[in-house]
């Protein structure tokens, strides 16, 4: 059985054996105008959208789209929204994914969070972020430039020597330094080796 069809783009008239048309129809193109169409058994011819070029990884992730499953390590849960990679970044920065979390782009294995460059500059937006809000070993949390000599052990903020507070027992006694804000004695600092600030400051004296 021949049926006959007329393209809705241009017109033109063709006709096509029904036994060769899926009953789900099929695909073909207009010879007037070129137009990919879905044509079917019982006559209708629709203009069909053309297919999507597959996307690379590359432009996949450029794109920012939700290819991402994330799995929390040490609960061995897997967390079922696909995500987007903007998406991993700021639960990096709330503290939610650690650097031993694991991640997978749809299709592939699983790694750990640490192992994927993407994600290299969120560990080190996290970093800044952190000195800023606590200070750390070489950075005083209100004296960038002075390393730390206490941490408070409930504001977790890191101080240097003008930062605390010194709170004797008795008047003219051994020196205690408390938290500043927390008014919570500060645990002393002990470093191992060099910190990177003290690197830094000892190359610049051999100038």
């Amino acid at each position: 059985m021949i049926q006959d069809f007329s393209c809705p783009s241009c017109g033109n008239k063709f006709s096509l054996p029904v036994d060769k048309i899926s009953q789900q129809g099929s695909r073909g193109k207009c010879n007037g105008c070129s137009k990919s169409l879905m044509v079917f058994q019982d006559g209708r011819a629709v203009v069909a959208e053309p297919d999507k070029p597959q996307q690379t990884r590359s432009q996949q992730l450029e794109e920012d789209l939700p290819i991402w499953q994330v799995r929390l390590k040490e609960m061995q849960v897997t967390l079922k929204t696909p995500f987007r990679l903007s998406d991993i970044r700021n639960m990096i920065l709330e503290g939610k994914l650690t650097l031993e979390d694991e991640a997978a782009i749809q299709g592939a294995g699983w790694l750990p969070l640490k192992a994927y460059h993407a994600m290299d500059p969120f560990w080190a937006e996290k970093a800044l972020k952190e000195r800023e809000e606590y200070g750390d070993l070489d950075h005083c949390v209100n004296h960038n430039a002075a390393a730390s000599k206490w941490r408070c052990p409930k504001c977790l903020k890191f101080f240097c020597e003008q930062c605390a507070v010194n709170k004797p027992f008795i008047e003219g006694g051994e020196p205690h330094y408390v938290c500043q804000t927390c008014d919570m004695d500060l645990i002393p600092l002990k470093r191992k080796g060099f910190g990177l600030g003290s690197i830094i400051g000892s190359l610049k004296g051999k100038k």
